[in-house]
């Protein structure tokens, strides 16, 4: 059931319960289809009031020989043709007054239009001629722009007026007329066709505009919603990256303190028992067993965390996981790295993470490319770190999905310091794997 409230405020403002429905829009939304209505609405008139001056002009032409039968309708129609000129040219002249008088001044131009329209025809015919009827469509003009519902009445019955103002007001004999109550009637029908048209067409321009509106707020609502959640996982996963290098440390820390000492202390024990009893050949099996277990130690503690990283830095622990690489794969290598002092300005997070895109990618150099020569380089230049891997191998298919999650991982561990991995053919063949990292140092 619709109140009197909701009906005065779809009525005097165009908005409302009638007209917004269920539609999540804002209250300013209204507002802004007024001012971009009525900018469209200028647009069009200009075309429409340009279209009819040329049809003007170029049925004039023909009236000699359209209206050869019909000789007092052709000084008629020529002066109505001028006025309807000069109408149409004030209209654009008066087309860029400012926004707050535009509706005004559409309004009172087609009124205008209306006004010659009917005094010309009004003087070639009365009420029972089909001129009247040339009247008709000149009512519809108010539906160029959308309107307030009031404001529409108003102005449709401004064109009424005008109308039949200047068919009947200068001619006594159409008044007089027997008809003219009739085409008066018509002439108000039409009008009354044209408020409801207007309506319609206001309700479903309205409608259409606050559709997309709504449109435009749930995407960028969703767009917030993604950038919050993304930054929320981004710190999650800084955090889980942070909290792992911490945990690998102490781990390792803890390794090497309390089960390297102790394999440390057992083979003295055992070295001090062969050295009184050296007919024990078990003692020498117990010893290569201990010298293989802190061996074996030595290798987790290194993939933990490298001592060499927090000890001598970024330089010399890529320069030693290059030489371990080469060492097991039998490759070429060739190193590029800035002096030491350079990269000893890097933060332990920074340092850590292109230590680790180094180690992985030459992990996957070792495990898929097939590869015989190797090339490590990186500069700091304009407060970036920026590192390569280059391999000579078979390379890889940029359309395939990777099987694996080190691409993954070297690309999260850059994010959670705002950096960058891309992995890319080689420019000689190959894989490049790269790395741009914002220094926070910059």
């Amino acid at each position: 059931m619709v109140s009197l409230p909701q009906l005065g405020a779809w009525f005097w403002r165009g908005e409302g319960p009638l007209v917004l429905g269920d539609l999540a829009v804002q209250p300013g939304d209204v507002q802004v289809i007024q001012r971009a209505w009525r900018d469209a609405t200028v647009h069009k008139a200009r075309l429409l009031i340009g279209l009819l001056l040329a049809l003007n002009l170029g049925f004039w032409l023909t009236d000699g020989w359209l209206l050869a039968d019909v000789p007092t309708a052709q000084p008629a129609l020529t002066e109505g043709r001028l006025a309807a000129t000069a109408c149409g040219l004030v209209a654009l002249a008066v087309s860029g007054v400012p926004d707050r008088l535009r509706e005004l001044v559409a309004w009172l131009t087609g009124a205008a239009t209306c006004g010659v329209v009917a005094w010309t025809v009004g003087r070639i015919g009365g009420p029972d001629s089909a001129w009247f009827f040339y009247t008709f469509p000149f009512l519809f003009l108010g539906l160029l722009g959308w309107v307030t519902p009031a404001r529409r009445v108003l102005g449709q019955a401004l064109l009424c007026a005008a109308t039949a103002a200047l068919f009947f007001g200068p001619h006594p004999a159409h008044r007089a007329d027997p008809l003219a109550g009739t085409a008066l009637a018509n002439l108000i029908g039409v009008t009354l066709l044209a408020i409801a048209i207007g309506f319609y067409v206001d309700h479903m321009r309205l409608r259409l505009y606050l559709m997309g509106r709504e449109r435009e707020h749930l995407v960028a609502d969703l767009g917030a919603r993604v950038r919050a959640q993304t930054q929320h996982i981004q710190r999650l996963l800084d955090h889980v990256e942070t909290a792992r290098e911490a945990e690998r440390c102490e781990l390792a820390a803890e390794l090497h303190d309390e089960l390297g000492q102790l394999l440390t202390a057992m083979r003295c024990v055992v070295k001090a028992q062969r050295v009184r009893d050296e007919r024990r050949p078990d003692l020498d099996q117990i010893a290569q067993l201990l010298q293989q277990s802190t061996r074996a130690l030595r290798d987790v503690l290194e993939r933990l965390r490298p001592r060499v990283l927090d000890d001598l830095g970024l330089g010399p622990a890529t320069a030693w996981m290059v030489q371990r690489v080469a060492g097991l794969g039998g490759l070429d290598f060739e190193l590029a790295l800035p002096p030491q002092e350079v990269l000893a300005g890097l933060s332990d997070r920074e340092a850590t993470v292109a230590f680790r895109v180094v180690q992985e990618s030459l992990t996957n150099v070792l495990r898929h490319a097939q590869a015989t020569r190797v090339e490590v380089r990186a500069e700091v230049e304009g407060g970036r770190l920026r590192l390569w891997v280059d391999d000579d191998g078979v390379g890889f298919d940029p359309g395939g999905s990777p099987s694996g999650f080190g691409l993954l991982g070297m690309t999260e561990r850059a994010h959670t310091v705002g950096g960058e991995v891309v992995v890319a053919p080689g420019a000689r063949g190959g894989t490049s794997v790269s790395l741009s990292l914002p220094l926070e140092a910059a």
